[in-house]
């Protein structure tokens, strides 16, 4: 039996919010055991050597737009970007943190400087990075007892990358993850860039749960620390603003909260592995499955078919965005846009009685597209619902 199952007897004592509580509880356990199948799929050996050759021309000296051709549209004066990769241990799990290090040391871009911060003043650690003998490993012995804002700001003003990113003893870079950042650089010259992950297990070997994050959503932003890993930022603008210390358990949520918003890219594919210890509304059917509410350029309902109590990837179907498109179903809209509600779906807004033979989903789409031409943001907020009952 289901873990839905075994509670039904139970809900009806619960009482409302208590027996939605309990729902909810067996509805993650349930998606936990029934998520689909997944694998990361490794860019090729041919794919990887050619990187890695066009890598080793880039530092040679020749002119990104001849190494790498007109078509991918590089900026003007376009240059590879030399990066400054952050690793902070504090009495580490040393095959977690040998990991890491070799996840960096075999990236096909290698353009990059890597610093081991020991704040746990640990001879093991200094040993592991004196066995590599690789000269853009820096090793800095930092233990004044500063939380990991002050010392990440020491260690920046430190290096000499164009651009910095921070790993977590355990994480591992997917082989082309420099690579792909460098790319998207000098394609967009983005101040902040972040990349899509998963997670990985304790051998490296495995992987699962991916986390596909949107583009740039300042609503999201707002509503959660979305970009998490990997987040790669531009020196000179980090040291302008550097993290506080004030918010050391959040120091790269606060900063990219108050970073300027123009220069933020998404690169949209899985960069990094990840090591973890230990609508406008949805429209829900009498199951309590999604069957509509947030849709993508293309039509697509988002989350269709999940539970409504369901969170996905780092909350992701319970956190509010900004969207492409939302269900007419379960709209809200500002008074001065009633007037292109009666045009586009040929009634008003207040007495529209909305039935299964409209195309419901291509009219929101057309009414979504207006609205954005006129200046307005449309965001999805899973808080409201609207369950639709045959």
């Amino acid at each position: 039996m289901s873990p839905i199952g075994m509670i039904r007897n139970k809900i009806t004592s619960a009482g409302a919010k208590g027996a939605e509580q309990i729902r909810a509880a067996a509805v993650r356990a349930t998606a936990r055991n029934g998520k689909e199948p997944y694998a990361y799929e490794e860019p090729s050996e041919d794919v990887l050597l050619m990187q890695e050759n066009i890598s080793e021309r880039l530092r040679e000296g020749e002119i990104p737009s001849s190494v790498l051709g007109s078509s991918l549209y590089l900026k003007k004066d376009a240059r590879p970007p030399l990066f400054s990769v952050f690793v902070d241990v504090k009495e580490p799990d040393l095959r977690l943190f040998r990991s890491t290090l070799t996840s960096v040391l075999e990236q096909t871009y290698g353009e990059y400087e890597l610093y081991i911060i020991d704040r746990g003043i640990s001879d093991q650690v200094r040993d592991v990075v004196a066995w590599y003998r690789e000269k853009r490993i820096h090793y800095l012995d930092i233990s004044d007892g500063s939380g990991f804002a002050g010392i990440f700001n020491r260690a920046a003003s430190e290096a000499a990358g164009d651009y910095i990113l921070h790993l977590e003893c355990g994480d591992l870079l997917t082989k082309d993850a420099l690579f792909e950042t460098a790319l998207a650089i000098m394609q967009t010259d983005a101040e902040i860039l972040y990349a899509d992950e998963d997670r990985r297990d304790a051998k490296g070997r495995r992987f699962s749960d991916p986390y596909f994050k949107p583009d740039f959503s300042l609503d999201y932003l707002y509503a959660a620390d979305y970009m998490s890993r990997i987040m790669v930022v531009r020196r000179s603008l980090f040291l302008a603003l550097r993290f506080r210390e004030e918010y050391e358990d959040a120091p790269e949520y606060d900063f990219v909260l108050r970073a300027p918003k123009s220069g933020i890219h998404h690169i949209s594919r899985i960069l990094c592995h990840v090591w973890q210890k230990g609508g406008p509304l949805p429209e829900l059917d009498e199951k309590h499955r999604i069957i509509g509410g947030l849709q993508d350029e293309r039509g697509n309902v988002m989350f269709e078919g999940w539970d409504e109590a369901e969170e996905g990837a780092r909350m992701m179907a319970q956190t509010a965005r900004n969207a492409w498109a939302v269900d007419v179903r379960c709209m809200k809209i500002r008074p001065e846009l009633q007037g292109l509600y009666e045009e586009v779906f040929g009634c008003s807004y207040e007495g529209h009685i909305m039935h299964s033979s409209e195309n419901l989903n291509a009219l929101s789409r057309q009414f979504c597209a207006r609205v954005r031409e006129m200046g307005y943001s449309i965001v999805w907020s899973p808080v409201l619902k609207r369950v639709v009952r045959s």
